[in-house]
């Protein structure tokens, strides 16, 4: 089990927002920047690493500036074993200074697969005039009532699923957070539950157990939330990349979604799992998200 970047100081970090996370930044500066958002939450970046590779001989980094971060308690960042520390609006706030940091007061790209595509709507929802592009990467449900519309939702089945996670809080009370992770990261934890996903394998350093229970657990199965606010004050069409293998969050369900834009642009993978449209199929979507960019009018983002 890798360390963290509390315990490794070689690895790429900054701290702000009282904690320390895992980063690394590609591409020229004072170029447009690009903020990725992986899913979980919990996971890490390393699966979204594909998107910044060279394909046909070219990288989105040649003329963007991209940046992929571990959020706060997931993958290589720091940990929390207070649940205060993993609140929603915690992770707001790291995101408003991450965007400050990078940024300062140019506009952004957000680039959010599943929950990260979550994310990437709670920040739009507070800062809709912040961000020059977004690229929504089948993403989970921006609401609580949206999440019922889930192709194959069943009430049921989601307590059931719920209830399996009981007692991963057992574990991440002890403190011991790396062992907490290695169960869930050898899979003990079972997500084999959650349908529709039609998944292949992807790489991971490390998931953060705390954040599964107290971001997922606590605050997006066990509460109402509500990240709708605004998202029809974006200006700029947003682009939406689904797999066509998927069933939950794939087509059907994104067409709901994207109606929640002024504008939208949805692109099909065709065949493509959940997390093949970033991992194994990445050459894909890299190819619509370079051309949705030269679309943009990224004036704001220089």
């Amino acid at each position: 089990m890798p360390g963290t970047v509390v315990e490794d100081p070689s690895l790429p970090q900054a701290r702000w927002n009282g904690a320390s996370f895992h980063i690394e930044e590609f591409g020229p500066e004072g170029a447009p920047v690009l903020i990725f958002l992986h899913g979980g939450p919990g996971d890490d970046y390393q699966y979204l690493l594909p998107l910044a590779g060279r394909h046909g001989g070219v990288s989105l980094a040649d003329d963007y500036r991209l940046v992929f971060w571990d959020q706060r308690g997931a993958g290589l960042s720091e940990r929390f074993s207070d649940p205060e520390e993993l609140r929603l609006d915690k992770h707001l706030r790291d995101l408003e200074e991450l965007v400050e940091r990078v940024a300062g007061e140019r506009q952004v790209v957000l680039v959010g697969h599943s929950w990260g595509g979550q994310y990437a709507a709670m920040y739009m929802s507070a800062h809709p005039e912040r961000v020059a592009g977004v690229v929504l990467l089948e993403p989970g449900e921006f609401s609580t009532e949206l999440g019922k519309q889930v192709p194959g939702f069943s009430p049921v089945l989601n307590a059931e699923w719920v209830n399996d996670w009981a007692w991963a809080r057992q574990v991440v009370g002890t403190d011991d957070h790396a062992r907490a992770d290695f169960l869930l990261t050898v899979g003990l934890l079972d997500e084999s539950a959650q349908p529709g996903r039609n998944d292949r394998g992807v790489p991971s350093w490390r998931t953060g157990m705390a954040s599964k229970v107290y971001v997922y657990l606590d605050q997006l199965s066990n509460q109402r939330f509500d990240f709708t606010a605004n998202l029809d004050r974006v200006q700029p069409k947003v682009l939406f990349i689904v797999g066509g293998a998927t069933e939950d969050l794939g087509v059907a369900f994104q067409e709901t979604q994207r109606t929640l834009f002024q504008r939208s642009r949805l692109e099909v993978i065709p065949d493509a799992g959940h997390n093949d449209i970033v991992y194994w199929r990445a050459a894909e979507s890299v190819e619509h998200i370079r051309d949705y960019l030269r679309s943009l009018d990224l004036e704001g983002a220089r």
